[in-house]
């Protein structure tokens, strides 16, 4: 079978955890056996528009092959896609890749899109031109947190019009999705994890204490400034513990003058952006994985660290409840503190003890590469 992948973003060097659950997939179903290609339009700010980066993005297709997947993008600019304009734009754009993709590689059986804005808007209207069936799958926190706009909703109902299947990666985002999309056939599926992958030694720190790690872009909505308050309430004289923060974005100043001014600088790291070799590094060598965030589809990071071997801490939005029980990890609520501090002091007293080889045999399970590749194949072929 062969599979085309449209993502509406993917990673980049410059953000490699960028849509990594997109590339997960891809590259689960090429081990499964399909032939498999993942096609976007890689756009850069126009704020940064120069003669010299005008050779690097003017609108050439680029392609490469990795892991057995292929790769094909257009590198160009901005379109301001929040306009009506510049969203036909960014179609013409990419059926002149999508052309050049079926040139190169031959027709797709069936399109994947992840996510309505933009790219399952995208694949219905590459149906209606070459009637290629598609399915879209959802996966965007936004869908959880607010109300669509009346331009957000048309998306949806066009993006949705003639897809065979709609895919929510949980059962809370199918419950939320479900009015958008009346009486689509919704499959809940959740993200692929490369279990194998997190499941490979690294070298191991020599260190004492404990460490805590999260994961996230520095967003409000990812809670890391409570998650700070939490662990400076709860550890500002024990030395013996420490949080390191992967992530990049908005509030990684203001998240360095917290951590400052709690006098915890050293004890709180803030690493900056990781590739998945550093995730799977800081992952390893921590003892616990902790976000607080306010909304979450999935929990992409909670799953990693499942991965390997460690327990969670999270707060109760969205389908965390659905990602793992007691014997993994503890549930706190949204927005507070005094639970996080507690969940977190748990942890490092020993009050609560968990298995890491339990852990890892139930992510295999729940969310290995091989199990989830057969039941997105037979939605495929349903689909056809």
């Amino acid at each position: 079978m062969h599979v085309l992948v449209l993502p509406s973003y993917y990673a980049v060097p410059e953000n490699p955890q960028q849509g990594v659950f997109f590339r997960e997939q891809a590259k689960a179903l090429c081990r499964y056996g399909c032939k498999v290609g993942v096609l976007w339009y890689e756009a850069a700010d126009l704020k940064r528009f120069s003669l010299s980066r005008f050779g690097d993005n003017h609108f050439q297709i680029v392609e490469t092959c990795r892991d057995g997947v292929i790769e094909m993008s257009m590198r160009g600019w901005s379109t301001h896609i929040s306009s009506d304009k510049g969203l036909a734009l960014w179609v013409w754009l990419n059926k002149k890749l999508f052309r050049e993709y079926i040139r190169r590689h031959g027709r797709p059986d069936i399109i994947h899109a992840h996510v309505f804005f933009n790219a399952g808007y995208l694949a219905g209207k590459l149906y209606e031109e070459w009637g290629i069936p598609y399915v879209v799958t959802e996966h965007s926190s936004s869908v959880m947190e607010r109300e669509f706009t009346v331009r957000e909703r048309r998306m949806i109902t066009e993006g949705a019009a003639s897809a065979s299947v709609v895919i929510a990666v949980s059962r809370a985002l199918a419950s939320r999705l479900r009015p958008a999309v009346p009486g689509k056939r919704i499959e809940v599926l959740p993200n692929f994890i490369d279990t194998g992958f997190f499941d490979i030694p690294v070298l191991a720190e020599q260190r004492t204490g404990f460490r805590f790690f999260s994961l996230g872009y520095l967003i409000p909505r990812k809670g890391f400034s409570l998650l700070i308050d939490a662990f400076a309430a709860a550890f500002a004289s024990d030395n013996s513990v420490e949080l390191s923060i992967g992530g990049i974005g908005e509030q990684k100043s203001f998240l360095q003058d917290k951590i400052d001014r709690y006098g915890l600088t050293g004890r709180i790291r803030l690493l900056g952006g990781l590739d998945r070799e550093q995730v799977r590094y800081y992952m390893q060598n921590s003892d616990a994985f902790v976000l607080a965030s306010r909304a979450e589809t999935f929990g992409v990071v909670y799953a990693e660290a499942m991965a390997c071997g460690k327990p969670v801490i999270a707060t109760d939005c969205g389908p965390v409840r659905e990602l793992f029980d007691e014997r993994q990890g503890i549930v706190v609520p949204v927005d507070d503190k005094e639970a996080l501090k507690n969940a977190m002091l748990a942890f490092r007293k020993g009050t609560r003890l968990f298995d890491s080889q339990q852990i890892k045999a139930y992510t295999r399970e729940k969310f290995g590469m091989e199990h989830l590749s057969e039941k997105l194949v037979n939605i495929y072929k349903s689909a056809l």
